[in-house]
């Protein structure tokens, strides 16, 4: 996990030290650096994505945030023209602290760091790895169908930085446990991902007391019902055309409601259930 990320010169940081704790919340009125704090964070992975942060270089544009130019990242008042993330993380039990110092170049949207880190491990990382999952603040609402995307789910489990796997994510996976998603055999092949097993004291606060297995699906619903009670969710896929849908009942008492389309429900169903199902599919902290 990160331990602290110290920001010099970047948007209204002239400089900040910010310690991190397993969980961790941001507050603070508007124009404060909250999204900053996260977009520091988000560079350092999209330009990793992009395979230029291993060459020392960040990349202030891409699928995870777009900053602009130097000029809209740089403290406005700097006293010297440079930009430094500081990373201090816990990897493979022992910390490990990393520094970059981006040049400043007013027009350029890729900055050349001045000094590279040692990160031949940084591929470990959780920052950097697969198991990372943000979710913007402006996500997926209500659809008749949503996308499917083998590449991203399959091969990478992400949801989408706007939740827009999500309904793919869980016709994938399902049926697996939380502890153990994406090791389960579906139709006799072995799925080619593994998730390190969490322990079993976050397993115990994972799992819902009244699920009705520790299945992932069955988990999503039993949390889903602590904000819309009885919630049950209904995943089709049609993979010719690589749609899916979702529609949702509500069980009252003994009964079950007719099936809705997810439009035909509340936002807050939509907006909330990529957040439980990243937080049920989450890998060892660590």
């Amino acid at each position: 996990m990160i331990h602290s990320l110290k920001l010099q010169n970047f948007k209204p940081f002239k400089e900040q030290l910010l310690e991190f704790r397993p969980l961790t919340l941001l507050s603070g009125l508007n124009g404060m650096g909250k999204s900053s704090v996260l977009q520091s964070l988000l560079l350092l992975r999209q330009s990793y994505q992009q395979r230029v942060l291993q060459r020392g270089h960040l990349a202030l544009n891409g699928d995870l945030v777009r900053i602009g130019t130097a000029q809209d990242a740089l403290f406005e008042g700097a006293e010297e023209e440079f930009i430094s993330f500081e990373l201090s993380v816990k990897l493979h039990k022992e910390e490990t602290m990393w520094k970059w110092r981006f040049a400043y170049d007013q027009k350029a949207d890729v900055l050349r760091s001045e000094s590279v880190p040692n990160t031949s491990e940084i591929h470990e990382f959780c920052l950097f790895g697969d198991y990372f999952h943000y979710l913007q603040a402006e996500r997926m609402g209500p659809r008749n169908v949503y996308e499917m995307a083998d590449d991203m789910v399959r091969q990478h489990f992400q949801l989408g930085t706007a939740g827009e796997f999500t309904a793919h994510f869980l016709s994938l996976f399902g049926n697996c446990h939380i502890n153990t998603v994406g090791l389960q055999k579906r139709n006799n092949q072995r799925l080619n991902y593994t998730f390190e097993r969490p322990s079993q004291d976050m397993l115990r606060q994972l799992r819902h007391p009244n699920a009705k297995s520790p299945e992932l699906k069955d988990q999503v619903e039993a949390w889903m019902g602590e904000i819309s009670p009885g919630t049950r969710i209904y995943i089709t896929s049609n993979t010719d055309i690589d749609l899916i849908s979702v529609q949702y009942s509500f069980a009252m008492g003994n009964d079950i409601s007719n099936k809705y389309r997810a439009t035909n429900v509340g936002f807050g169903i939509s907006y909330t259930l990529p957040i439980i199902v990243a937080l049920l599919a989450l890998r060892t902290l660590g």
